[in-house]
């Protein structure tokens, strides 16, 4: 697709690149084709700056920063999926650190096997949340009128932004190491855990900013956390199905 002017600048294009920004000039809407062979597999093997300006527009306005990259704004965004990626590793990182100052309740049966399951795949299921995210938005969320792969990228700031909130608290975990067997400690798990679960809430405040009003949002929200809550139940349950050769009974022993 070409366009007169420069999606990221609104200068006028007079070749392949803009003169004033340097985004490239065929800058299209993104589809699920574009999704796979152009955003997944560019991004691996071109690092793009940005980083911060990526992390920065998280954090101030995720939505927005979310409708800037499908609006074509995209050369100070560095891949927000690559981000995500980096982001997860660290604070995988970290909290295999923490785990040797965490009691290790002992498991049996399946209470074991879930365990085992959860642990060896904790990146894959996170990463699922992004599809998980997507689909729900663009179900729910019908009227700024985004196909699948342009929910993808809203879903992938909002999880971008849980993953570097847990990131800052297990960073801080590991500054007051000697503070994490204290009573009070659990208050600060129980903010992280809140901020994290509000997140994707606020992203969607922003992307249907004037687009519902206050109670039309609300059972959308709702709905939204409900169908994810599901979605996990049953992904839940399927993984433990695979996991132990068809034979799960549903019980956790401790």
């Amino acid at each position: 697709m070409e366009h007169k002017n420069c999606l990221n600048c609104g200068e006028k294009l007079t070749g392949k690149f803009c003169v004033e920004c340097g985004q490239k000039a065929d800058t299209h809407r993104i589809s699920p084709k574009h999704f796979l062979l152009h955003d997944l597999l560019h991004g691996f093997w071109h690092i793009d700056k940005g980083i911060l300006y990526t992390l920065k527009q998280t954090f101030t306005g995720p939505g927005h920063a979310a409708l800037d990259y499908i609006a074509g704004r995209r050369i100070r965004y560095y891949n927000v999926f690559y981000l995500t990626l980096i982001a997860l590793g660290l604070n995988l990182l970290i909290s295999h650190f923490l785990e040797q100052y965490e009691p290790t309740a002992e498991l049996e049966g399946d209470g074991e096997i879930i365990y085992n399951f959860i642990t060896h795949n904790i990146k894959y299921i996170i990463l699922c949340f992004i599809p998980l995210f997507a689909l729900n938005g663009f179900i729910i969320f019908r009227r700024p009128k985004l196909n699948y792969a342009e929910h993808m990228i809203i879903a992938g700031f909002a999880l971008l932004g849980c993953i570097v909130i847990a990131l800052f608290f297990n960073l801080l975990s590991m500054a007051l190491i000697s503070f994490r067997n204290l009573q009070w400690w659990s208050r600060i798990d129980d903010l992280q855990s809140f901020i994290c679960l509000c997140f994707p809430a606020w992203v969607y405040i922003q992307v249907t900013r004037r687009k519902y009003k206050i109670p039309g949002f609300i059972w959308r929200i709702v709905f939204f956390y409900f169908l994810f809550l599901i979605e996990l139940i049953i992904a839940f349950i399927l993984g433990m199905i695979i996991a132990n050769g068809g034979n799960f009974e549903g019980k956790i022993m401790i």
